[in-house]
């Protein structure tokens, strides 16, 4: 039977301890110092180095200086880091509440206020969604404020900078899908965000647990099907799951939305994995999962990194997975490639929709770029990423997506 490493075991103990969950059976001096290097090497590109470090000082952990050390400095490069996103986030706030714009803040300090500490968890940049009827004047209020546009444009945000911290202007969350459920999600998704402006968690409009629910899970999903999953998106999940898993809220509302839309099982697979390998509460209506399953999902997210940090190919596998993430054959591959690489050049370079002739100039310069890197060892080659494709596919069809019972 396949069984995780003793340096993998020892970042999800240290996980449960900061979610006060541990069981206390972990042996901690088992681990030698080089296997103290690795466990904090895979906190930082799982992007919980932070709430792994607070553990130490709860069960008075040892380590080695050095690690100790390179740690400490890390932790407070953190800490800097929260601090100057919660300051943008403060701004941004005061900036759409006195223009009376409605918005919800996503993610981020949403997701932290389902943590026990949330000032431990690590932050990135600031995710809003405004309502249609406010998205162009919060464009043009951003601009007019200092902020400015930067990065690529996606097709459900843009990106805006100042002072070094990225926002991103959400008019939809991430992750809906272009299939049949797509409508099904998007009229969920308007009614809880109408619900959604009656509340406030410290200083800041968030979802409510309906709505947070799915933007979680969706948002995993998406970067589940992209190749940058990680353990930080688990440990979102777990908290989450520890605060609403006898939430009727949730149940009433947000579990029939997964039934008719074919995601139950995927969200079932989550929370009994966060239950298994992080200690988290499982809801009464999680559908069963086979052990073995789970340890394959958790061993997907500790390959993989926040952001896909630990393997080009885990990226570069993306491009040929659709939104379902079944598996396909070469040609159905080929086909799902092409669509993304369209989907892309029209989301990052929409200046083609005014000028259609630079369309396969664009795209022959995307490739060439693709292929420069492959020669530097930056990204996967073609045949790596297939190969990671075809074993990922195995593993993306057993969680039955947008499959209704």
């Amino acid at each position: 039977m396949k069984v995780l490493s003793l340096e993998q075991r020892a970042l999800l103990e240290l996980l449960k301890i900061e979610a006060g969950v541990s069981s206390d059976d972990f042996d901690f001096t088992a681990l030698t110092d080089e296997n103290w290097h690795n466990v904090m090497k895979q906190s930082r590109s799982q992007a919980v180095a932070l709430l792994c470090f607070d553990a130490f000082g709860k069960k008075k952990v040892t380590l080695p200086d050095e690690v100790y050390a390179e740690w400490l400095a890390y932790a407070v490069k953190i800490i800097r880091s929260n601090e100057s996103v919660f300051a943008a986030q403060e701004e941004l706030v005061a900036l759409l509440e006195k223009e009376r714009i409605d918005y919800i803040i996503l993610k981020g300090a949403s997701s932290a206020e389902y943590y026990p500490e949330p000032i431990k968890r690590t932050f990135g940049d600031v995710d809003f969604l405004v309502s249609d009827e406010h998205y162009q004047k919060t464009k043009d209020l951003l601009c007019a404020n200092g902020y400015e546009p930067g990065g690529e444009d996606h097709k459900y945000h843009l990106n805006f900078q100042k002072d070094r911290v990225h926002l991103e202007l959400h008019r939809e969350i991430a992750g809906i899908p272009e299939n049949a459920f797509a409508e099904d999600i998007r009229q969920f998704l308007d009614a809880e965000f109408k619900e959604s402006l009656t509340l406030k968690a410290g200083d800041f409009k968030r979802p409510n647990d309906a709505l947070h629910g799915l933007v979680i899970l969706l948002h995993t999903l998406h970067h589940l099907l992209m190749g940058g999953i990680g353990i930080r998106h688990l440990c979102d999940i777990a908290c989450f799951q520890n605060k609403t898993a006898q939430s009727e809220e949730v149940a009433e509302r947000l579990v029939p939305l997964l039934k008719e839309t074919g995601l139950l099982r995927f969200a079932s697979a989550l929370y009994t994995t966060c239950s298994i390998y992080l200690g988290a509460k499982r809801p009464d209506w999680c559908l069963k999962v086979s052990d073995e399953f789970c340890f394959s999902i958790i061993s997907a997210f500790l390959g993989s990194g926040n952001l896909g940090k630990q393997g080009k190919p885990k990226r570069a596998e993306a491009l040929f997975f659709s939104e379902e993430g079944r598996k396909t054959g070469a040609f159905g591959k080929l086909r799902v490639l092409a669509k993304k690489l369209h989907t892309s050049n029209m989301e990052m370079y929409p200046v083609i929709r005014k000028f259609p002739p630079i369309y396969p100039f664009i795209s022959v310069w995307r490739a060439t770029k693709y292929f420069f890197n492959i020669l530097m060892g930056k990204r996967a080659t073609v045949g790596e990423a297939i190969k990671y494709a075809n074993r990922k596919g195995e593993f993306l069809s057993r969680f039955e997506l947008y499959k209704k019972d």
